[in-house]
């Protein structure tokens, strides 16, 4: 081939190739517009179902306004095929969105707020002599409570104890004791995020499981350590639940919390595997004793099956199903021995537990199932107040699905604060647009994981919208929470509403017992939930605001039970 033929075959290419690529780009634009269409979309018909409730209705409209002028704008560029000045009008889009979610946003008088602090965070900010900093922020953008991790991924703890190890970095400090005193100064409540039976996560047993191999969880081939490199104690060895109990009371007793949050309160799972756990001597010879046969003996039921929506306990046969239950009360006893012992020494403090759900399939209570996490046993047994089930999520439909299937299971039982994962989400609108979500389902509250994934546009859209106002955290005190909703909820309602005056009948009613007697506050409740049950408004924006009252109250009865 000559040198002529080479250059135009040369030449050839390049066109293709700059074809190609201009092509890939108006694909990828169009892929985003696709995305911003139904992101506005879901805005609208939020800002549409609060109608006369907005509390910035103009400021809203011209966001919307000024949203559908770059959207139309960036159908322009993409036509003419300026992909360049088409995706540069849909990142703008993105950030306008925010913003009219922001404006759109309501921010009650009573929710709870939550930021989740990662054990990293905290050990370097107290090394830095920076936490100060780090609760004033958490307080500037309108948090009022902190789930803070006490156990790190090396399996060192962040506060000084007689029964786990402190992390050498933080000989002589207490970061742990630090934020708590700093949160309670600025009226941030603080519940311990528990890792109850994690042991590590750095590819390493952990500086407990190195001293005592004999406790670690193991799956059915023997190996200790999930895919993720996770390390998990046994639930089932007397030495590692007593050091657990031991470790999670004395710090209970340490410091002034509000309340505790269990998670990894499961097995650990290999369902990619078709693994599971945990097979540990000590488990083996316990279900032996009271089974009389080995379970590495029955065929192993897929994960994919035993997470399908339509799976009920008992589908893998008797001799599965008793290790199946088995190994979920080694967890249930775990969550009720340290309920209990929690409660007996704070009456009053919310027990909160996390667990999984089903965010890429399968259905919402198997996921749990499959981890051994029987947490509707958790909620009946009254060993739980809140439910924060991990909904990671960067789609919407999928946070509406789980949450709503956990309101539903837990029956007006427990509270929910949905985990809402900032690392799952492509864009810091949508953590607005998931907040909303969690409102519109009636729950009184949320949780942000958490604080290393946020970005700055993460902390103004919600001090800016959502979080606006200060609010107060309704595990405090469910009554008074549900009092606060209630008369947030009046400020809203005007008086030619036709009905007005029955609203106003349940309001007074809540508002004459507020400091009663626990009777006549019981009492008030039961009206008020029969009440609202039967007397919808038809309006959205404040029959969702009653539903949360509901869902509070419902609690606050349930409680009175235990």
């Amino acid at each position: 081939m000559n040198l002529s033929r080479k250059l135009g075959l040369l030449a050839v290419l390049l066109v293709v190739f700059v074809f190609a690529a201009d092509v890939f780009a108006l694909t990828r634009a169009e892929e985003t517009l696709k995305i911003v269409e139904r992101d506005a979309t879901r805005l609208k018909n939020l800002v549409a179902n609060l109608d006369e409730y907005l509390d910035r209705p103009e400021e809203t409209e011209s966001q919307l306004q000024l949203l559908d002028s770059i959207i139309e704008e960036a159908k322009y560029y993409m036509e003419i095929g300026d992909e360049f000045e088409a995706e540069l009008k849909l990142a703008l889009a993105k950030i306008v969105i925010g913003r009219a979610y922001a404006a759109a946003s309501r921010s009650p008088l009573a929710e709870t707020r939550i930021i989740s602090i990662d054990a990293s965070t905290l050990s370097f900010r107290a090394k830095q002599g920076t936490l100060p900093q780090l609760v004033q922020q958490i307080k500037d953008t309108g948090f009022n409570t902190v789930f803070v991790e006490v156990l790190r991924d090396d399996g060192y703890v962040v506060y000084p104890s007689k029964y786990m190890i402190l992390a050498p970095d933080l000989e002589g400090l207490d970061p742990l004791g630090e934020l708590v005193r700093l949160c309670n100064e600025n009226g941030i409540d603080v519940f311990p995020w528990q890792k109850v039976f994690f042991a590590a996560a750095d590819g390493t047993p952990g500086p407990i499981l190195t001293e005592h191999p004999e406790w670690a969880a193991v799956d059915r081939f023997g190996k200790p350590f999930e895919a993720s490199g996770l390390a998990w104690f046994s639930p089932a060895h007397p030495e590692a639940r007593e050091l657990i109990f031991n470790y999670i009371l004395e710090m209970w007793e340490m410091y002034d919390f509000a309340g505790c949050q269990l998670d990894y309160v499961r097995n650990a799972t290999n369902p990619l595997e078709n693994n599971d756990f945990s097979y540990d001597k000590a488990t083996l010879d316990l279900f032996m004793t009271y089974y009389g046969y080995n379970p590495l003996d029955l065929p192993y039921p897929s994960a994919y099956d035993r997470t399908r929506e339509g799976y009920v306990p008992g589908d893998s046969g008797a001799k599965w199903e008793n290790w199946q239950a088995f190994r979920e009360e080694l967890i249930t006893s775990m969550v009720a021995r340290l309920a209990i012992a929690m409660k007996e020494k704070k009456p009053d403090a919310f027990i909160s537990c996390g667990f999984a759900v089903g965010n890429w399939g399968g259905g919402t209570i198997q996921q749990a199932y499959l981890r051994a996490q029987n947490w509707p046993e958790w909620v009946q047994r009254h060993l739980v107040d809140a439910l924060s089930p991990l909904v990671y999520q960067n789609e919407a439909v999928p946070v509406e699905r789980e949450v709503t299937n956990v309101r539903d299971l837990a029956a007006g039982r427990a509270i929910q604060y949905p985990s809402l994962g900032v690392i799952s989400m492509d864009e810091p609108y949508q953590l607005l647009e998931q907040i909303e979500i969690v409102r519109s389902i009636g729950e009184p509250g949320m949780r942000v994981f958490a604080y290393p994934h946020m970005k700055e546009e993460h902390f103004r859209l919600l001090k800016e919208g959502p979080f606006r106002n200060a609010a107060f955290p309704v595990h405090r005190d469910l009554y008074r929470a549900s009092y606060l909703a209630f008369q947030d909820l009046m400020s809203q309602v005007s008086e030619e509403k036709s009905f007005y005056l029955e609203l106003e009948r349940m309001y007074n009613r809540i508002e004459a017992s507020v400091e009663g007697a626990p009777a006549q506050k019981i009492a008030a409740a039961r009206y008020l939930i029969t009440r609202i049950e039967r007397f919808p408004t038809g309006e959205y924006a404040l029959d969702i605001q009653l539903q949360r009252i509901k869902s509070m109250l419902s609690l606050y009865v349930y409680r009175t039970k235990s």
